[in-house]
């Protein structure tokens, strides 16, 4: 039996000029609009995602994952990642951590989270991490189940 053929695809940036940047950076805005109303205390600054899109943009595809669901040129939603690397009282050890994810409001519950995790998680294989974290607000149930989850 064939699965229904999804409409979008999953891509990793790697170039720090990519044209789906932009929208990626938008998408930043709108985490943090839909967070707030989760009663989160922390708040995006103003050009808050511009400060974090040239944070990432230093060292993407080297210690900072970037992968887009792509809706034709539609960034559907983005899930990044970095490599850290523990103390030395734990080893030193390679820890993947998501940092962020966020499916626009149109595309959810489609199972594009979950491929974008996927493709995370192998990015993490690859670097050979030891272990991955993430964390959720405690007030976001959709957040914290979806990590259950997965």
């Amino acid at each position: 039996m064939q699965g229904k053929k999804e409409k979008y695809r999953i891509i990793q940036i790697k170039d720090s000029k990519n044209e789906f940047l932009s929208q990626v950076e938008s998408q930043f805005v709108e985490l943090f609009n839909f967070i707030k109303d989760k009663d989160l205390k922390i708040f995006i600054i103003e050009d808050g995602e511009k400060k974090w899109m040239n944070s990432i943009k230093k060292t993407i595809g080297k210690f900072v994952a970037l992968f887009v669901a792509l809706d034709g040129n539609k960034v559907a939603g983005f899930v990044t990642g970095i490599v850290k690397i523990t103390p030395d009282y734990l080893g030193a050890e390679k820890v993947g951590f998501i940092s962020y994810q966020y499916i626009d409001e149109n595309y959810r519950r489609q199972g594009i989270g979950e491929s974008l995790l996927k493709s995370l998680e192998m990015w993490f294989e690859e670097k050979n991490v030891s272990s991955i974290e993430g964390q959720a607000n405690f007030m976001n149930i959709d957040s914290l189940n979806f990590l259950k989850k997965n």
